[in-house]
């Protein structure tokens, strides 16, 4: 794997499930109101490349005050799904154990949340990347698969379950090919699970099924950023 092309999988996998804010209940709501405007003004700060980010006081203190109320459901997952959005627009691992307590504490109060779980399935994802850690992969791996149960034809969740196949080192190619193409039954447009599929494929060698889906990622949209960098890769593999 190349390492243009392992970076643009990875940003595929990062962005793929960002979850929108819930509404707030009525405990602090006005205050998580007030965090849900300021990380959108945050991403749009970043879209903009400039500087301006929130205050890791402001963060900090919000995570006290969720830790101070355990019990409170909508104010863990809400707040942990708000910081793992801006941590992942930021690219800011120091959060990550946080954000985990907070959704890890979310789910345990609602077991059945998909939302909490594809969240917390990718959060282990991207600390398993970010770290090299074989143990969050199979952390991260726990939660899709929890969030399958309960949605089995939730295409975005089983494509990021095989995405955990395939980052991980070394590879398992063959699940990790399985879960892509049960993704691509439910949604042919599914572009990261198509991406997945080429990319495994050249790592076995296998032009000929790599360009089946190349073109297929085609189809579904010319402008996708990897196929250049699949081309490449693919016509170095005919070369040989």
């Amino acid at each position: 794997m190349t390492k243009n092309s392992l970076i643009i999988l990875i940003v595929a996998v990062l962005i793929s499930f960002v979850a929108g804010f819930v509404v707030a209940n009525s405990f602090n709501r006005n205050e998580l109101v007030r965090l849900e405007t300021e990380l959108t003004n945050a991403k749009n700060d970043i879209q903009k490349n400039t500087e301006q980010t929130l205050s890791i006081d402001e963060i900090k203190l919000k995570i006290a005050e969720a830790d101070k109320n355990p019990d409170n459901l909508e104010f863990q997952k809400t707040l942990g799904i708000a910081l793992y959005k801006y941590a992942n627009l930021k690219q800011d691992t120091t959060l990550f154990d946080d954000i985990s307590r907070l959704l890890i504490r979310a789910n345990k109060l609602d077991t059945g949340n998909v939302e909490t779980l594809g969240t917390l399935g990718n959060l282990f994802l991207d600390k398993a990347i970010s770290k090299a850690d074989s143990d969050s992969f199979k952390e991260s791996r726990k939660y899709y698969e929890y969030a399958l149960k309960l949605q089995p034809n939730n295409a975005q969740i089983r494509s990021n379950l095989g995405s955990t196949y395939l980052l991980q080192m070394p590879s398992d190619l063959e699940k990790a090919i399985a879960e892509f193409k049960k993704a691509i039954e439910i949604n042919k447009k599914l572009e990261q699970a198509n991406e997945g599929l080429i990319q495994s494929y050249i790592l076995q060698n296998n032009a000929e099924l790599a360009e089946v889906y190349l073109k297929k990622l085609k189809e579904v949209n010319s402008k996708n950023a990897t196929i250049q960098d699949f081309e490449t890769q693919i016509g170095k593999m005919k070369s040989k």
